[in-house]
């Protein structure tokens, strides 16, 4: 077959999980607002299955993002956490009803009262707790990277398979209106059949020490980390083209580590209270943070990614999709470089104007807004739990679609 000559993109989108049945088996103040929490002994129900939820790892992106997304899901309720910074656990717990609070990642792994466990812990413990969690029969969501190579997440996928467990990996941003519409757009023929797109992306998450413990240092800085701008924020993109095109063909590209060294963060506490970061000496930088990547999609059309997280002035994300028949552009700038309001487009002799999108899985969000990444969060965990209790097929990334952005990363990164 020619190079051109496939079918058209916008059929093939990676299934979810079949069907499984549910197996049950002097702390400083907290901001309750900031955390999203309720106070002890108020639980919802919704006259339907409630899941019960235990969380492992309760660091920046939990208390964000997590923690406030199982808040938001209907018939979801944060029944058990586990963390080993006690202070992290203190931040939660006051908020939980008595018993909440695990001593170890086993005892949560090992309680019959729960019904899924969330993995937020750093992508290093990943494999390991995710293995124990299907071992122990659990219904398992996990942050992205759940595994550090293809080997090893192929293999995991096969033991959820075997042990008939949802599984899920947290590609969040697969909810978004912006990203659905996009998807839609593609498989209703606006575009006609696509001939090019283009990703780029622009941040700062590796030189400014927002989360130091995360981005800046060792999930930006350290490949031992499963670190690097591929595999830590790529890996959302690369499932976004298997979600909106049905996969990407890596055909070339090169990955650069252009910042070689960084101070390390020293963190100390001043005499207000207040967290204070200084920089200690400089450590040696071997994760990427600057990549050009080209593909192909399904049907042949060229599509690329170019990225760097080390920009000293981040312009953020923009998608240029063509098409024979139309056209579609989105930018986002806002909220981390990820997000902005507008999906924009245009049919052959029309003017690009705003398109219609999907109304977001909860209306009272939107991309620019507070709290719109715990919103999609929320939202992947309420398709999970839906699952989880025999509802129809979801729409969140599994352990097999993840395993196929592995092949890619790998691929990419010789």
């Amino acid at each position: 077959m020619r190079e051109g000559s496939g079918p058209a993109v916008g059929a093939t989108i990676p299934a979810a999980n079949a069907r499984a049945a549910p197996q049950r088996c002097a702390p400083k103040l907290v901001n309750r607002r900031r955390l999203g929490l309720r106070r002890p002994g108020r639980r919802k129900s919704y006259g339907r299955m409630t899941a019960r939820v235990g969380l492992i790892g309760l660091g920046n992106f939990a208390q964000r993002n997590i923690i406030p997304g199982i808040v938001r899901a209907r018939d979801v309720e944060l029944a058990a956490i586990y963390d080993q910074s006690p202070n992290a656990v203190r931040a939660v717990a006051e908020t939980l009803p008595p018993g909440a609070v695990c001593s170890s990642a086993t005892e949560l792994i090992q309680r019959r009262d729960l019904d899924l466990i969330y993995v937020a812990t750093p992508s290093i413990a990943h494999a390991e707790l995710v293995e124990a969690i299907i071992g122990a029969g659990r219904h398992v969501i996990c942050e992205k990277p759940f595994a550090t190579n293809y080997q090893e997440a192929a293999r995991l996928a096969s033991l959820a398979k075997t042990a008939g467990v949802v599984n899920a990996i947290d590609h969040e941003m697969r909810y978004s209106a912006i990203y659905r519409g996009i998807r839609d757009r593609v498989q209703e023929g606006y575009l006609g059949n696509v001939v090019m797109s283009a990703l780029t992306f622009s941040s700062d998450y590796a030189v400014k020490p927002k989360y130091p413990a995360t981005y800046y240092w060792s999930f930006g800085s350290l490949r031992d980390h499963t670190g690097g701008l591929l595999r830590q924020s790529i890996s959302h993109f690369i499932d976004l083209y298997l979600f909106m095109f049905g996969g990407i063909q890596p055909h070339g590209g090169y990955c650069a580590t252009m910042v070689k060294a960084k101070p390390e963060l020293v963190e100390s506490i001043s005499s207000t209270g207040e967290r204070v970061l200084s920089a200690g000496p400089l450590r040696a930088v071997d994760a990427d943070d600057a990549i050009a990547l080209a593909g192909r999609l399904t049907n042949g059309a060229p599509a690329s990614i170019t990225a760097t997280w080390s920009a000293p002035v981040p312009t953020g994300t923009r998608w240029m999709i063509q098409g024979d028949e139309g056209m579609l552009v989105y930018e986002g700038n806002e909220t981390g470089g990820l997000w902005g309001d507008a999906l924009r487009g245009a049919r052959i002799g029309k003017t690009i104007s705003d398109l219609q999108l999907p109304q977001e899985i909860f209306p009272d969000t939107y991309p620019t807004g507070p709290k719109y990444m715990s919103a999609l969060v929320g939202a992947e965990i309420e398709d999970v739990v839906r699952v989880i209790g025999g509802g129809s097929d979801g729409m969140f990334a599994t352990f097999d679609s993840e395993c196929e952005v592995w092949k890619i990363i790998e691929a990419w990164d010789k």
